[in-house]
């Protein structure tokens, strides 16, 4: 009979790091979201980003991706379509089903979120002692190494720095 692997024990240092980066994590997550309001809702933002990583997305994996029921993400698939930010085409594999295409409209509104959402957080770094700066830039590859190991073999991360460096370039 073959035993199964069980996670390590965290420490009690662990189960105070984990809380702490938790609570920061969705403290920080929540003041970009109240003030860095865009024209699109969080899920259709959210949605819109999926399909830009992950596309061309049946609608259904979308809704997986999304842990949202098929027919809300539908909804939301039709708004941003209505918006000219996404299409949809016939997937070739299966006439019954929908694939569903960033538009160069919608890369747009995804590369203005991500420009609002990383100047929010430039303004907020830029207000703390050079000593925190410092410490929270020393810090980034131990929190890369985290996302590994929360999402492993996802490389979303590093595809995320990659845009938005090509972002502010065109812009600049």
């Amino acid at each position: 009979m073959k035993r199964e692997k069980r996670e390590p024990r965290a420490t009690d240092e662990q189960v105070e790091a984990a809380t702490r980066l938790r609570i920061a994590f969705a403290l920080i997550t929540r003041a970009q979201r109240q003030q860095v309001r865009g024209a699109l809702t969080p899920v259709q933002l959210s949605a819109l980003h999926k399909v830009e990583l992950h596309g061309p997305l049946r609608l259904g994996d979308l809704a997986l991706r999304e842990q949202v029921a098929g027919p809300t993400m539908s909804r939301v698939v039709a708004t941003l379509e209505d918006g000219g930010l996404v299409s949809r085409a016939i997937d070739p594999t299966s006439a019954r089903c929908s694939l569903v295409t960033v538009t160069r409209k919608g890369r747009q509104q995804i590369d203005a979120a991500r420009r609002d959402h990383t100047d929010f957080m430039a303004c907020r770094l830029a207000k703390l002692t050079p000593a925190h700066q410092r410490a929270l830039a020393a810090a980034l590859p131990a929190l890369e190494a985290l996302v590994e190991v929360v999402l492993p073999g996802e490389d979303t991360g590093t595809r995320e720095i990659e845009r938005v460096r090509r972002a502010r370039t065109n812009i600049d």
